[in-house]
């Protein structure tokens, strides 16, 4: 079976952990960064199929990552995970090109749907 290949972008390295720990062995975590300052070397390097994208992150924050990466990977996945619940990041998120957006609060299921639902569209 070919696994998909997962790059995580998140400042945490607890909740890091916790998404490889949910991800594998379903999906193959190719990378992890803790800020966005890498992904666009990571993703050259990787070749994901999708990027999980914190949307706050030290230095350069996860909407202008979006930006940066589907500037030079139009046909890139993303999904933003975050704390905020505010529509105006969720909207910013879908309107920079983000694909999918997962609450860092909810259920691993809803993760786990949303990256499936995202990798067959």
């Amino acid at each position: 079976m070919n696994q998909y290949r997962v790059l995580l972008i998140e400042d945490h390295a607890e909740f890091r952990n916790m998404l490889r720990s949910l991800l594998e062995p379903e999906f193959s975590v190719v990378a992890e960064l803790a800020d966005g300052e890498q992904a666009i070397e990571a993703v050259r390097s990787f070749d994901p199929d999708i990027v999980l994208l914190d949307i706050t992150l030290p230095g350069k924050n996860g909407l202008d990552v979006i930006r940066d990466l589907l500037g030079s990977f139009p046909d890139l996945r993303v999904i933003f995970l975050t704390t905020h619940s505010d529509r105006v990041y969720i909207d910013e998120a879908f309107r920079r090109g983000a694909l999918g957006f997962v609450s860092k609060g909810s259920a691993s299921s809803s993760l786990l749907a949303e990256l499936r639902r995202t990798l067959a569209s």
